[in-house]
């Protein structure tokens, strides 16, 4: 039998695009609604870790898609996921340059902004934070780092926590539409702990995320067995999968009735429903073989 996996087409399905997705040791895509980041609640996709104390975050912004000219993507330190958290960050917008901006206080208003204009993506973002200062650089080639507009523009003081959450942020600045953003070149410095993880913060997001392909048979007697895919579903183009018949445990396989394939949670599937009803499988050239004794 061959499988394609479509999920990684489907990153570019505005109706229900994969969430999170990392493409690599350091590249990542994620996709996000939400009105903006900005004003006194914000509401966006956060893939994060926790930070303790000093430390920075890089990474090349590669391509966000234009749902608004002040789309956001970048990197974040944030000391909540509430709505109205404090946070500093700096983001790269399809048309309006890349931004440097902050919430000094819980649910204040934000109002302040140092923008460098006529930048896009593909660019590269850093985010430092030494004690209560951040500072925001950018770069062409992640070699060479500048301060955002000027050295008086790149700094800001914002008092946090000492353990707070960083990583990459992603708004469409339009609630009815979805954007989608490439990141490369991931990096953080200092005492940074956790696996990768996403929030939706201030909204739900419409997504496609990832899930298990399996396949099941059932005899004429009601017994059945499944088998999943070993690789999960990130494979690139038509996949064989080959599937010993002893896998099969317990299924009488000279009087099989129904062979099933599936997506999701093989103990409780789901027809046509939720977030799985937006995905896309495709199987074909099921075929069995009888192997002859050597």
């Amino acid at each position: 039998m061959c499988i394609r996996d479509r999920s990684k087409d489907r990153t570019r399905d505005r109706d229900s695009p994969v969430a999170f997705l990392q493409t690599g040791a350091d590249s990542f895509t994620v996709s996000a609604s939400g009105s903006d980041i900005w004003g006194t609640a914000d509401q966006f996709r956060f893939v994060y870790k926790q930070l303790n104390g000093n430390g920075s975050i890089i990474a090349k912004v590669d391509s966000i898609e234009n749902t608004n000219a002040w789309a956001k993507g970048g990197v974040m330190i944030r000391e909540s996921f509430e709505p109205g958290a404090k946070h500093a960050m700096i983001v790269v917008t399809p048309e309006n340059g890349i931004q440097f901006t902050w919430r000094e206080f819980n649910n204040e208003d934000m109002t302040a902004s140092n923008t460098q204009t006529g930048l896009t993506a593909p660019y590269w973002v850093k985010l430092t934070r030494t004690g209560g200062t951040f500072r925001a650089e950018v770069s062409a080639d992640g070699t060479t780092w500048t301060p955002i507009v000027d050295e008086a523009s790149a700094t800001h003081d914002v008092a946090m926590v000492n353990s707070v959450y960083i990583g990459l942020c992603l708004t469409s600045h339009n609630a009815s539409a979805v954007t989608i953003a490439e990141y490369s070149g991931v990096e953080t410095t200092g005492t940074v702990t956790g696996q990768w993880q996403t929030a939706e913060v201030g909204v739900d997001h419409p997504d496609n995320d990832q899930a298990d392909v399996y396949v099941r048979l059932e005899d004429s007697t009601g017994h059945t067995a499944t088998v999943s895919y070993e690789d999960g579903t990130n494979v690139n183009g038509w996949t064989p999968w080959e599937i010993p018949l002893d896998q099969f445990v317990g299924v009488n396989l000279s009087a099989v009735k129904k062979m099933v394939f599936g997506v999701g949670n093989s103990s409780a599937p789901v027809a046509d429903g939720g977030q799985l009803s937006a995905g896309l499988q495709l199987f074909a050239a099921v075929l069995t073989n009888r192997f002859q004794p050597v």
